[in-house]
């Protein structure tokens, strides 16, 4: 009998890419979403689209129409609560509650690290305004808000004003942030599928481009291998008994040649077809590992494989001219390099899918116009 999964939020970047790994598979995808536009209703291996007013109300569409897995794309709050739940009636493909609440927690996440050797940017956890005015001393530095994933919530602070500013804007206290000195160099993600006894699977890359620019998520990457990287992550999943997809970004710091742990996300990613494209599908590895048993997969890849999505790239490199932090030089090597059609595989466009990808083209125009 052919098995039904529901996917939300449609609207969601890796709601695309998971259908049609799915879908190829013979899977009966069906997808909701609160936002009408959702480009991935548009997919040729959706047999069911949604629209709905959140994640509760899919979730009660997904049992109703018999579904037996339900993927939760959702903001960090929302998949703390999704991973409160519990259900005879469908698996939800999340993490357990504690593991999900402290991997979002940049502070947690960022302690438990110092905690059991797993290098980190020089942090700093403000309680009051004082605090602030003495780290600034030392000039530029990163501020994160305590939740945040896929660059949101991540500020790049030159000066007092700026983080007053900010703080005008976002309305945070104190202690909802944390501090940290900004590390240049070579930006890498282990992306992993991983239970209580370690890593199933893992896949790491070079990040190269973002939107938005320079916190956003990936949008020209290279397949890569990083032993260290790989050990850390595996590290602090195990410290947290996390079962599950998931998503660690790094810095290699150019000062001491060390990777230092930036992020965590329990959730899916943006570029999440990048790495099926190089030969681990993680969506057909998570519908198996929460309706039976991981039996088919490669733990090899193919390692420097050039990866983008054109759409995405595009407005990164926008980004990247018109910003006034990059110099002249930087700008015209991200134009020349983009131009560079030959050096990648494309991971988002799919002519054997058009229709999805078109309709988000169309709309990136009708908003130019």
């Amino acid at each position: 009998m052919q098995k039904k999964v529901m996917i939300y939020d449609a609207a969601d970047s890796p709601a695309l890419p998971i259908a049609r790994s799915l879908g190829r598979r013979g899977v009966e995808i069906h997808l909701a979403s609160s936002k009408e536009r959702a480009s991935a209703f548009h997919s040729k291996f959706s047999s069911k689209n949604y629209l709905v007013r959140n994640y509760r109300e899919a979730l009660e569409v997904a049992i109703d129409e018999g579904c037996e897995l339900f993927i939760p794309l959702l903001s960090e709050k929302e998949l703390v609560e999704v991973a409160k739940m519990k259900s005879n009636e469908i698996k939800i493909a999340c993490g357990d509650y504690e593991a999900v609440e402290t991997l979002i927690d940049k502070r947690k996440i960022t302690e438990i690290a110092q905690d059991i050797g797993i290098p980190v940017p020089e942090t700093f956890f403000p309680k009051t305004e004082e605090d602030i005015f003495e780290f600034a001393k030392s000039g530029e530095f990163i501020l994160k808000l305590r939740v945040g994933s896929g660059g949101r919530g991540v500020y790049r602070i030159k000066n007092l004003e700026e983080y007053f500013s900010l703080k005008r804007n976002l309305k945070f206290n104190e202690e909802d942030v944390l501090l940290q000195k900004a590390v240049k160099g070579k930006q890498l993600s282990v992306s992993a599928l991983s239970d209580a006894s370690g890593f199933i699977v893992a896949f790491v890359y070079e990040r190269l481009r973002f939107h938005p620019h320079p916190f956003g998520p990936a949008t020209y990457l290279k397949s890569s291998r990083d032993a260290e990287c790989l050990l850390y992550s595996e590290k602090l999943a195990r410290r947290v008994k996390y079962s599950g997809i998931v998503n660690f970004d790094f810095i290699a710091d150019e000062a001491d040649n060390k990777p230092k742990l930036i992020d965590v996300n329990p959730r899916f990613w943006g570029s999440v077809n990048a790495a099926a494209v190089c030969g681990i599908d993680f969506p057909w590895l998570v519908y198996q590992f929460y309706l039976g048993s991981v039996d088919e997969f490669a733990e090899e890849y193919v390692e420097g494989i050039h990866l983008r999505s054109v759409v995405d790239d595009l407005k990164s490199v926008v980004s990247i001219l018109s910003s006034k932090d990059e110099s002249m030089r930087s700008k015209a090597k991200a134009l020349l390099d983009f131009l560079n059609f030959f050096k990648y595989k494309e991971f988002m466009f799919d002519f054997s899918d058009p229709l999805p990808n078109l309709y988000e083209i169309l709309g990136i125009l009708r908003r130019r116009i």
